[in-house]
C-alpha cells in the first residue's frame, strides 16, 4: 500500500477519533496559522495561558505549541493527548491500538476530565489538509498571521492557493467565535468577510503582534485587563525565532528556525530598527520549497536587504548567483568557518535561513567562537 494512502487512512482515523473526542468534552478551541508568524504568535498565547493556568485564573489546558506536531496527524493526536506520533510500522501499529483504548476509555467514562481549552497551530503541507484539520476542531477562536509564498512545491502554486487554503480555518470558526487577523496583509484582511464571528484586525508582527493577539485571546476568555498586562510585561519568545544573543562585544539575531520570503522581510525589518553602535550585518541562508519562484523571491530578497543591512552575506547558490553580496559561501558550515572576519565590536548580526540550510552553526560560531575580529 502506498505511502501517501497509508498516511491519509490513519488521518482519517485520528480524525474520527478527535471528533468523538472533541463532542463528548466540547473544550475551547484557540487555533492560529498563517505563513509567518505564527510559532512566535503561539508561543506568547502559550506562555500567557501557562501564567494563568498556574494561578488558576483558567482551567488546564493543552497545546502543540511545544513539540511543534502542527500537522493534520500531529493536530489530531494533540486533541487526544498523545505528543508521540503513529505510523505505519509495527511499532506505530501498537501505539495506534494504545492510543484507541485509552481514547474510548476516556471517552465513555462517566467522570472523565479533560483540558477545558486547546490552543492548536495549524499548518499544512499540500491542498484540502486545512479543511480536513478545520472542519474537525471547529475553533471558537482562529488566528491568521500573514499569507505568503511558502509550501509552493506542494500543490499551492500561487499565494492565493495558500489564502485559500489558511481562509479553511476562517470558515470553520463557529458563529459567537472571534477571528484575529493580521491587517498588515492583502490576503489575511480579505478572509474578515468570510465569517459572522467577531473579527479583530491587528497591525505589525513579531512578538508585539502576538502580545497584540493574546491581549485579545485573553479578554475572549474573560480575563481582567489587570492581569492581562501584567503577565505580558515579559513575552515569550520561542527560540531561534528573532532570539536575541549577547555575544562577545556584539548582538546576534538568531532567527535560523526557518525562513520564507515574508519573515525574511520582518528579520530584515527588525535588523534594521535595532540600535547597536557599530554595523548591521544581515548572513542570510537560502530560502527553501520556493519553486518556480526562487530565483525571483532570492533576488528580491537580496535588493530588500540592501536598504536594511550595511553589510550582507550570502549562503546558497540562489543567493549566490542572483547578486553580489559582501561575502558569499556555498554552504553554512564554510561561512560559520569565516564570520569572525566580518563581525566586530558593537555589530548586530541577523542570522537567518530554512532550517535545513542549518545557519544555527553561524549563531554557534558567534556566540561560541572567542573574540571578534572584524572592522569596527
Amino acid at each position: 500500500m502506498p505511502v501517501i494512502r497509508t498516511r491519509r487512512i490513519l488521518e482519517m482515523y485520528l480524525n474520527a477519533l478527535a471528533r468523538l473526542t472533541l463532542f463528548r468534552f466540547s473544550p475551547k478551541i484557540v487555533a492560529i496559522t498563517g505563513s509567518v508568524g505564527k510559532t512566535t504568535t503561539v508561543t506568547v498565547i502559550n506562555g500567557l495561558l501557562t501564567d494563568l493556568s498556574e494561578s488558576k485564573t483558567i482551567d488546564s489546558f493543552r497545546t502543540n505549541a511545544i513539540n511543534n506536531m502542527n500537522g493534520t496527524v500531529g493536530v489530531f493526536l494533540t486533541v487526544l493527548g498523545s505528543n508521540r506520533f503513529v505510523g505505519p510500522n509495527l511499532s506505530g501499529l501498537r501505539e495506534l491500538a494504545r492510543l484507541t483504548v485509552t481514547t474510548l476509555y476516556q471517552v465513555f467514562k462517566p467522570r472523565s476530565t479533560y483540558p477545558g481549552l486547546l490552543l492548536l497551530e495549524c499548518g499544512i503541507s499540500g491542498k484540502g489538509e486545512m479543511r480536513r484539520m478545520a472542519t474537525a476542531i471547529k475553533p471558537n477562536v482562529v488566528i491568521v498571521t500573514t499569507v505568503g509564498h511558502a509550501h509552493l512545491e506542494k500543490g499551492m502554486a500561487t499565494v492565493r492557493d495558500i489564502a485559500k487554503e489558511k481562509s479553511e480555518l476562517v470558515l470553520a470558526c463557529k458563529c459567537e467565535g472571534l477571528v484575529i487577523l493580521g491587517a498588515d496583509n492583502e490576503w489575511t484582511r480579505g478572509m474578515a468577510e468570510l465569517t459572522k464571528a467577531t473579527v479583530h484586525l491587528v497591525e505589525g508582527g513579531g512578538v508585539a503582534f502576538g502580545v497584540s493577539v493574546a491581549k485579545l485571546v485573553a479578554g475572549w476568555l474573560g480575563i481582567a485587563e489587570s492581569t492581562i498586562l501584567t503577565l505580558l510585561n515579559s513575552p515569550a519568545t520561542a527560540p531561534h525565532r528573532l532570539e536575541r544573543i549577547e555575544g562577545n562585544g556584539f548582538l546576534v539575531i538568531d532567527d535560523t528556525f526557518n525562513a520564507n520570503p515574508l519573515s525574511m522581510k520582518l528579520a530584515l525589518d527588525t535588523l534594521q530598527a535595532e540600535r547597536c553602535t557599530g554595523r548591521k550585518v544581515a548572513v542570510l541562508g537560502q530560502m527553501k520549497e520556493l519553486g518556480s519562484s526562487s530565483q525571483q523571491l532570492h533576488k528580491e530578497i537580496a535588493d530588500y536587504s540592501r536598504t536594511k543591512a550595511d553589510i550582507v552575506l550570502g549562503v546558497g547558490e540562489e543567493f549566490g548567483r542572483l547578486y553580489e553580496p559582501d561575502g558569499f559561501y556555498k554552504d553554512s558550515a564554510e561561512c560559520a568557518l569565516n564570520i569572525g572576519k566580518w563581525v566586530g565590536k558593537g555589530d548586530c548580526v541577523l542570522v537567518k535561513g530554512s532550517h535545513s540550510v542549518g545557519m544555527l552553526r553561524v549563531v554557534e560560531a558567534l556566540t561560541e567562537g572567542g573574540e571578534p575580529n572584524g572592522g569596527s
